[in-house]
């Protein structure tokens, strides 16, 4: 976009606001990713840096309580007695703690400071200094769905008997579909349907023009070599007719074809995907089917009319819920990749996203809004 780095999840919700939010912004990767589109941005690096020294000091006089310490112990032993793994867990403890305690009071003076009166944050597990310093000043703190979630994420799934103190006061979801997967703490008040507008964007933009003998292949490092290997093992089976797309993940481009050498061996049967170009949301306004595992981008591909068949590999486990709705068709073997495309049904995309604008009117009504954006 004008050749400017683009925040999804927070930029499309800023530019749709009446007033102007502060945006505050971590170092993204270690950097930050200039120029941004992003209007009133500001960066709070230095603040870490002298919550830095801060726990320094605080480190030396924190400590855990007797029974504090001993539980931690025993979880340090489970932990290496299930897993083979020796965690250091009282020592990581006492230093998450002494940074949280440091954090606090150098973020509180921030809010006070900009006197903010509502807080959104994007992904809120690892922010709960903030979450605690906005509590302090009675700041209203709001979390945007930013990924997948089901019963599976530790960061949103609290099974009965279990619960998490530091919690935004609301999580808004992109869809109803969100806050029935998890058992979210029992403190968040939970709202459906703020949507995802980056995402609802690229559905007016692109239309409904299928190409009804295209199929992607959406990858992911963690299954990469698989999943590369299943679809070529899959053209066997498959019409010559059938044209084939194959996404690579960021995280796969550098070296995909020493890795994957059977799928840079079928370039004239598969064409690989390596650069930004064309845009993932391009490639799904074009499919009609995509094939993947538990990629957050194939619940986007649902939306935007892809027919969606998934793999059953590690992970795909936190796709079960989709495939109990019938929204998906899961398969095993090469083998069964005809008769999915086939037989898979066309997805109800909007009951993952669907976008309430009167969340929106909630934030504007505010007066003057805040928005966070975190690395």
């Amino acid at each position: 976009m004008s050749g400017r780095w683009v925040d999804p999840y927070t930029d499309p919700v800023i530019d749709d606001l009446s007033v102007n939010p502060i945006v505050l912004e971590s170092r993204i990767g270690g950097l930050h990713l200039k120029p941004a589109w992003t209007k009133n941005l500001g960066y709070y690096d230095v603040l870490k840096y002298v919550a830095g020294v801060l726990r320094i000091f605080i480190g030396l006089f924190f400590h855990l309580n007797r029974q504090e310490r001993e539980r931690l112990l025993w979880m340090e032993k489970r932990i290496e007695s299930e897993f083979g793994v020796r965690y250091p867990l009282v020592r990581n403890a006492v230093d998450a703690l002494a940074w949280h305690h440091a954090l606090v009071p150098v973020y509180s003076w921030l809010l006070r400071r900009l006197r903010v009166r509502t807080l959104v944050i994007i992904c809120s597990y690892g922010k709960e200094a903030w979450i605690e310093a906005c509590r302090r000043y009675r700041v209203r703190t709001i979390e945007l769905q930013h990924g997948t979630i089901s019963k599976y994420h530790p960061g949103y799934h609290y099974p009965e008997g279990t619960n998490k103190h530091y919690t935004p006061d609301e999580f808004w979801a992109f869809g109803e579909y969100w806050t029935k997967t998890a058992s979210f703490p029992v403190d968040i008040r939970l709202r459906s349907n703020f949507g995802f507008r980056y995402l609802e964007r690229a559905v007016g933009a692109l239309g409904n023009v299928k190409d009804d003998g295209y199929l992607l292949v959406i990858s992911q490092g963690v299954v990469g070599h698989r999943l590369s290997r299943f679809i070529v093992d899959a053209l066997q089976f498959l019409s010559d007719e059938i044209r084939i797309g194959y996404k690579l993940h960021p995280g796969e481009r550098l070296n995909w074809k020493d890795e994957y050498p059977w799928l840079a061996e079928q370039i004239g049967r598969i064409e690989v995907f390596e650069g930004e170009e064309p845009g993932l949301y391009e490639l799904m306004g074009r499919a009609r089917w995509q094939l993947g595992v538990s990629s957050t981008a194939l619940y986007e591909g649902m939306r935007l009319g892809c027919r969606t068949i998934l793999v059953e590999l590690p992970s795909v486990e936190y796709m079960e819920e989709v495939v109990a709705s019938g929204c998906a068709v899961l398969i095993k073997t090469a083998a069964d990749l005809a008769r999915a495309m086939r037989d898979c049904p066309e997805p109800e995309g909007r009951m993952f996203f669907d976008k309430d604008d009167s969340l929106l009117a909630d934030l504007n009504s505010v007066g003057t809004a805040e928005a966070s954006r975190y690395d």
